[in-house]
């Protein structure tokens, strides 16, 4: 299952994109609009899981394939900054508020940054290195070389308090590594996955209680079904789909936020 095979069939990017921005739509509906205890909640967020490595899937095939990697991380930046306000009263109930955490847009542009560095960077150093060809082709290698700038990514995601944090550098920089075996790539993305919130829960319970009951820990979380957005992602075809409506996805995300914060407002 070859992440370079192209056909007439499976999911092209449009599609993809389509149904994160669907799981997107339904996970913020249950965040911004429900109670953690009503009945649908947890159905609801787990949904909503799927979307986010999707997004990162893109943002490896939008490297890839774009024209200027420049002006695809201006274009994220851009959005990230149009997001910030929707993002904070959706989330937090507030026009502004940077301390508590900051929109997914800001991780995916740390997730390209990343990314970039291990594509165009460590490459080009290498070669100035002296290194030959087939060492500067090889992707564990250029992932060596580029380390220090994907730890500084994952320390801003940290830092910065985005959505998901460091895990979301780990997810693009995984499905980078991988992007020439899909089968590899998606395997490795669930099991970064379920590290990263191994990770998380052990930071957040210093007890050890989680480890004692991990089955149990990880079955409650929505975000362990995360990887169930293999599925969808095996059947990508390799195609771009239509570009008719690319910029519409991109508003989609603070236009959303901006009306669910509205809507919370007016209910409570």
């Amino acid at each position: 299952m070859d992440s370079l095979r192209t056909d007439s069939h499976g999911l092209d990017s449009f599609r993809l994109r389509t149904l994160a921005i669907i799981s997107m739509l339904i996970d913020h509906i249950a965040a911004v609009l429900m109670e953690p205890g009503m009945p649908g909640y947890i159905f609801l967020r787990s949904v909503g899981r799927l979307a986010f490595p999707i997004f990162c899937f893109l943002i490896v095939e939008g490297l890839v394939h774009t024209r200027s990697v420049w002006k695809y991380m201006a274009r994220l930046a851009i959005f990230a900054v149009i997001s910030e306000i929707p993002f904070d009263l959706a989330t937090k109930g507030r026009v502004i508020e940077f301390a508590e955490g900051q929109n997914v847009f800001i991780t995916l542009l740390l997730g390209l940054a990343a990314i970039t560095a291990v594509h165009m960077g460590a490459p080009l150093l290498l070669k100035k290195l002296g290194a030959k060809e087939a060492l500067c082709g090889n992707v564990w290698m250029r992932t060596l070389v580029a380390s220090p700038a994907i730890l500084l990514c994952g320390w801003l995601a940290e830092k910065l308090s985005t959505d998901y944090g460091y895990a979301g550098v780990v997810f693009i920089c995984v499905l980078y590594i991988f992007r020439d075996n899909r089968a590899a790539a998606l395997v490795a993305m669930s099991i970064a996955n379920v590290l990263c919130l191994c990770v998380h829960y052990r930071l957040a319970d210093g007890s050890g209680i989680f480890y004692r009951e991990l089955a149990v820990c990880l079955y409650r979380t929505p975000q362990l079904w995360a990887c169930l957005a293999a599925l969808p992602l095996g059947f990508y075809n390799g195609q771009q789909g239509t570009k008719k409506y690319r910029n519409w996805f991109y508003c989609f995300y603070p236009a959303h936020l901006l009306l669910l914060g509205l809507i919370d407002i007016l209910i409570n």
